[in-house]
């Protein structure tokens, strides 16, 4: 095989992503001038509207993957050759489930939203098959919390930080429902660290839910879903449970979906066991052991917090506003209800949250193909 040969194979394998893109047809929408025009007519401020070359120019052609991303909708690293700021590009695929009209009311609803814990929105760009949301460079710049909390630096992050990251989130998370705005993917991997570990919240919109209502799209990540996903009904405490998942991750340092004694195990699961048992302090991470002679009382009211944000039955679950007052009071927390022990002699956690993803690897394609939180 002659070298010019391999060149143009290599060339093909390393671009065969961004193929594409690169020869997708310049089909801006011009739709969108009348969806602006409405908009401002109501006196909605909007961000920036970007031109898909625009777009394309910053990610260098899409060829710089923020993340793996997953199904219709990617993430990419990019520069704005404008201004030389860094942002991260979030390209959605256009579908009957979400119209060019859909898009522009969760573009005109994130727009108004501003809170120093969520991500800022910069602005948009608009085509026929794909929408694209451009966010500021905290998602480029910054740690998500899940590198520092399951990593494996020895730089084990401090109580009064952890305790701050939950603050931080509640609070963010508090602002986007006060505005009727779900979330529906809080995760770890979603909240981002300045140097001073403060928190912001990435990756919300495209879940402007007024009140509770069925919807027939599933979104969220194994082990921090809800039950009521089953019914496909979703509201505030959909997300309230994710929250409180997140609050046991980072007081425990475990995983959502991990092993405990050879078996897989639901975080939400093994912290009632453990609850049951009377010994709290049994969740903390090791690596802040020491300092819980200190922060005993916080420990035990952030642990009871989580708890209670993650109970079966939503209608019990705390408001995030809630949440933030309990947080901010440090007031005891009184005891959570603790739902029936599962059976001993299980082999796996078959947690109400695990059901759900068993649900939908068994009747969504989509997820059936990712079964990679059960590998060790």
């Amino acid at each position: 095989m002659s070298l010019i040969t391999i060149f143009r194979w290599l060339k093909k394998l390393l671009h065969y992503d961004n193929k594409e893109e690169e020869q997708r047809p310049r089909e801006e929408d011009e739709d969108c001038t009348s969806i602006l025009a409405d908009a401002a007519s109501q006196q909605f401020s909007f961000p920036r509207k970007f031109s898909y070359d625009e777009i394309q120019a910053a990610t260098s052609k899409f060829v710089r993957k923020h993340n793996p991303g997953n199904g219709k909708v990617a993430y990419f690293e990019g520069r704005l050759r404008s201004s030389g700021k860094r942002v991260v590009v979030k390209k959605v695929e256009a579908s009957r489930r979400l119209s060019k009209e859909d898009f522009m009311e969760e573009v005109t609803k994130m727009s108004s939203i501003q809170h120093r814990n969520l991500v800022e929105l910069q602005g948009f760009c608009l085509l026929r098959s794909s929408f694209f949301l451009v966010y500021s460079d905290y998602m480029y710049s910054r740690t998500p919390l899940d590198k520092l909390l399951f990593g494996n630096s020895d730089d084990a992050l401090r109580w009064t930080s952890r305790l701050q990251i939950v603050v931080d989130v509640a609070k963010g998370l508090a602002c986007l429902h006060s505005n009727n705005v779900l979330h529906l993917d809080l995760k770890s991997e979603n909240v981002h660290l300045d140097s001073n570990f403060r928190a912001k919240i990435s990756d919300f919109g495209f879940s402007s839910l007024a009140a509770e209502k069925t919807t027939m799209t599933v979104r969220g990540t194994p082990g921090y879903m809800a039950p009521e996903w089953l019914q496909m009904r979703v509201s505030e405490k959909t997300d309230v449970y994710s929250f409180g998942i997140l609050v046991l991750e980072v007081v425990s340092g475990k995983k959502t979906i991990h092993y405990e004694k050879q078996m897989l195990r639901h975080l939400g699961t093994w912290a009632f066991q453990v609850a049951h048992r009377g010994r709290l302090f049994e969740m903390v991470d090791t690596k802040i052991l020491p300092e819980v002679s200190s922060h005993s009382r916080q420990m035990k009211n952030l642990l009871k917090i989580g708890l209670w944000c993650i109970q079966a039955d939503a209608r019990i679950r705390p408001s995030m506003s809630s949440a933030v007052k309990m947080l901010e009071e440090g007031r005891s927390i009184i005891d959570p209800p603790l739902p029936p022990l599962p059976r001993e002699d299980a082999s796996i956690d078959m947690d109400f949250s695990l059901s759900v993803v068993m649900e939908m690897m068994q009747h969504r394609q989509d997820y059936g193909k990712k079964s990679s939180f059960f590998r060790k």
